[in-house]
Formats: C-alpha cells, structure tokens, sequence
C-alpha cells in the first residue's frame, strides 16, 4: 500500500509533522489482498514493538491457513495488514522483549493516536493484538480520549513463545483462530 495515505496521521495532535511522514517505514504492511478477498474480510493484526519474528508470522499463517481450508498465507502481508503498536523497538533483556518497562506517556498517546487514524483510513473489519500489554494500553488510550469502535478489537497471546501460544488456557492459537472463525472468514 501506498505510504502516502498515511500523511496525515498523527498529524495535529502530536506533532507537527505525520508520524509517518517522519518514520515511513513504519507505516502498516500488507498487499491488496489485505481488503480484496472473497474469502475474508479485512484483518488489522497488531504486534507490540519492533521485535516480531519470522516465526510468529509464519504461526500466524498457519492458522489463517488452517482456518481458510486451503494454503493461501505464505506471508503474513499477503492476508492480513500488520502494525506494530509502538513506534519503537523494546528493550532485551535476559532473552525477554518488553515495551512495558520502555513505556512513556508520550508513547502511549503516539501509539494511540496512529492506530486510531490507521482504523478510520483503512476500515479493518476485525483487529487482533498479539500483544496483551498493547492491548491493554490501547484500551486505556481509547477510554481516556472516549473514543469507540464498532468492530471487534481483541487480543491473543503472543504466537513467538511456544508455551503461551499453546497454552491451555487458550488465549493463543485457539483464541486467534475462534476470532478468525467468528470476523474474518466471508461466510
């Protein structure tokens, strides 16, 4: 997608110049299918910072994969539009990335402010965090600004870490691909 349609974002409120006019690399990736599928509909998937892997991408085809009945995700741009929350890459620390310690106000209402402009300019009909903690801090971003959305938005655990992926407590791949089931799927 173009980098341009994001000129605006962020614009007004935060700075005087768009965020992604700023960082253009950091705008949403995805290709047409994003929006041109007969088979589903349009999915926003919101990482947490600049440290998601190959490997949670290729998790998170597989369930699209599994769901759809057919191979159609090899990459995760070609089925879905894919963001990272924070504008900027978390701290590692004793092999563990978090933004959560990283976090400032300032990040919030950044983070906050894009995902909302993203959301009106692109029209997801279903956002799937894979970051509890963004999550949450969109939630508060959206609460203290009263702002709404009529469409699902909601988190899974994070597909990187095996044990929490596959957790019993089925916040991960069995959550991701109920969501996909009940928005994504054109039935």
């Amino acid at each position: 997608m173009e980098n341009n349609r994001y000129a605006n974002i962020g614009k007004d409120r935060i700075a005087e110049e768009s965020i992604f006019v700023r960082f253009p690399e950091l705008v949403p990736a995805s290709t047409d299918k994003y929006w041109n599928s007969k088979k589903h509909k349009k999915l926003l998937i919101v990482g947490e910072s600049n440290c998601n892997g190959y490997k949670s991408f290729d998790r998170l085809c597989k369930s699209m994969n599994e769901v759809l009945n057919e191979t159609l995700c090899e990459h995760i741009h070609q089925e879905a539009m894919f963001y990272n929350y924070f504008l900027h890459p978390a701290t590692v620390g004793k092999n563990i990335r978090s933004f959560k310690k990283d976090c400032t106000q300032l990040d919030c209402d950044i983070a906050g402010s894009a995902l909302c402009g993203i959301i009106d300019l692109d029209h997801p009909d279903v956002v799937i965090f894979i970051s509890k903690y963004a999550f949450l801090e969109f939630n508060k971003y959206m609460t203290s600004n009263r702002l709404a959305y009529d469409i699902p938005i909601d988190f899974v655990n994070h597909p990187a870490i095996h044990f929490s992926w596959n957790h019993r407590n089925g916040n991960g791949k069995q959550k991701f691909e109920k969501l996909l089931r009940e928005y994504w799927i054109v039935k």
